[in-house]
């Protein structure tokens, strides 16, 4: 398995794993643009044999109260390479991309429909705790 940095060739492939999780990939190639720009945004992907199966998503908050959070916003391992530590790798490169960048925690969201496929137990085995166990809410207003 090798993790490298998206690039511009990686773009169906990714576009197939975002449809996987049952979401459009209409604006995959901006996506792409916009999270291959700088320092505090990244998308890497997981190959296995060339091929991509999986991604990582992520970027760096600068608090207004003083640290840096690592925001993972996607991490997808396509079906056919689930529980084969595609995502514990995925996970691994978050957290020594958070530490190089200075980050006190690495949050993520894992939305509920995610709970029956394992998804929410794969975190806690990592040592991620939910929300309420953190002592925080997650609060979200739909705009449009």
């Amino acid at each position: 398995m090798d993790l490298r940095p998206a690039q511009s060739c990686d773009l169906p492939a990714l576009s197939s794993l975002v449809e996987q999780l049952g979401y459009s990939p209409t604006s995959i190639k901006d996506l792409f643009a916009l999270y291959s720009k700088g320092p505090s945004m990244g998308l890497w992907v997981a190959t296995h044999e060339g091929k991509v199966v999986g991604c990582l998503a992520f970027h760096v908050l600068k608090q207004f109260h003083g640290g840096n959070l690592f925001r993972i916003v996607s991490l997808i391992v396509d079906a056919a390479y689930r529980r084969r530590g595609v995502g514990r790798l995925l996970i691994e490169l978050a957290e020594k991309e958070a530490r190089e960048k200075g980050c006190e925690a690495v949050e993520l969201t894992s939305a509920l429909r995610r709970k029956p496929d394992g998804s929410h137990e794969f975190y806690r085995q990592l040592g991620y705790l939910d929300s309420g166990a953190c002592g925080k809410c997650y609060f979200r207003k739909a705009l449009v």
